[in-house]
Order: structure tokens, then sequence, then C-alpha cells
């Protein structure tokens, strides 16, 4: 299933990076912290990329600022 490959990589891959996953699925978040790895909600993480595009937008509108 998808969880299981989750806790899978998740397990795998946080002994060498730091793993962050983002589910709003309880006993998902406490498997994924016993593996050592980060967990946030779903709602955390499309708050996260909706402040890094608007980041992104504000560096691209600078950029475009100075170029003129």
């Amino acid at each position: 299933t998808a969880d299981a490959y989750i806790e899978k990589a998740a397990h795998e891959l946080g002994k060498k990076y730091q793993v962050q996953v983002a589910t709003s699925d309880a006993l998902e978040q406490m498997i994924i912290l016993g593996s050592g790895a980060r967990r946030l909600s779903a709602a955390s993480f499309i708050r996260e990329l909706e402040e890094t595009k608007k980041e992104i937008e504000e560096l691209i509108s600078e950029i475009s600022d100075k170029s003129v």
C-alpha cells in the first residue's frame, strides 16, 4: 500500500537525510515520528507550498524590476 511504501522510504531515507512526510492520517503520523522523520499535516503542507510560491513570485518580481 501507499502507507507501507511511505513508512519504508521514511525509515530508509531517514538514516541518511532529513525526511518530512505530509499526511493527515494520525496513525501514519505516529509511525513516521517513530522512524525519526518529521511530519506535517496536509493542510500545513499546502500552507507551506503557498508561502513558498509567494516568495518565489516576489523574487521574480524583484529580478524583473532590476532588469528594466
